[in-house]
């Protein structure tokens, strides 16, 4: 559980502000965890009867963050359910560029 999905499970079980969280101290949203662990929040228990599951952000935010940082897309795109399947041809471009870049080296070299 990262930090944004702790704020909202605790924001949304006690009806706390974000103020609230901010400033409540950090044994207490333990004690709360610890609690839930046991006796989950009544909005918890209506989505695992409901069978919805969480949804998994941390994928796009991931690649968000690498496409800003990097100002381009992935060459393989790990974010992507077929990313295995794209494996054996990102290794065939990878061994291809390394034998071109010897080629290169000795050619260089002569």
């Amino acid at each position: 559980m990262n930090f944004v999905e702790l704020r909202g499970l605790v924001l949304t079980a006690t009806g706390w502000t974000v103020e609230q969280f901010n400033d409540a101290p950090l044994p207490a949203v333990f004690d709360l965890l610890e609690y839930w662990a046991e006796h989950p929040p009544e909005h918890v228990i209506a989505a695992a009867v409901a069978g919805i599951k969480p949804k998994d952000h941390k994928k796009k935010r991931e690649k968000k963050m690498y496409e800003q940082k990097t100002n381009k897309k992935p060459v393989i795109n790990p974010f992507n359910p077929e990313a295995e399947a794209q494996l054996p041809e990102f290794a065939r471009k990878a061994r291809q560029m390394e034998r071109d870049r010897r080629l290169q080296e000795s050619a260089g070299s002569k």
